[in-house]
């Protein structure tokens, strides 16, 4: 079982770092994509494609957020509470955790998808 959990925490750690870069990029691409098109002009001037995927970027970021504020407040109750350190003792726990990041993936994959789209319309 703990071959399992060694598995679970990498590939969950892992996807944790990967929509985080996703989010970083998508941020960086929608400045590249926003100064190019209109220098002069702020953020206010955003087309709607942009806003709609920082909207989605930001709400992964902040799901990834609020997944770290819950697993570190739900692991210390664990730690207070000095019950086994096993999956399945921790099952609902750790359905809420791995929900949070599949949200977080979803939400910066339609982040990208929408920026994706809207540099493709200004390519062709």
């Amino acid at each position: 079982m703990a071959k399992v959990e060694d598995e679970f925490l990498y590939y969950t750690q892992r996807a944790g770092e990967v929509c985080r870069q996703l989010g970083l990029a998508g941020v960086g691409a929608v400045w590249i994509l926003q100064r190019a098109q209109s220098p002069e002009q702020g953020f206010q001037r955003l087309p709607w494609d942009l806003k709609i995927s920082l909207g989605f970027i930001f709400a992964g970021l902040a799901v990834d957020a609020l997944q770290y504020g819950i697993g570190s407040w739900l692991w210390w109750l664990l730690v207070l509470s000095h019950m086994e350190h096993t999956v399945q003792s921790h099952r609902v726990r750790l359905t809420w955790l791995f929900g949070l990041g599949q949200l977080k993936l979803f939400l910066m994959l339609c982040g990208c998808g929408v920026l994706a789209f809207y540099a493709f319309k200004l390519l062709y």
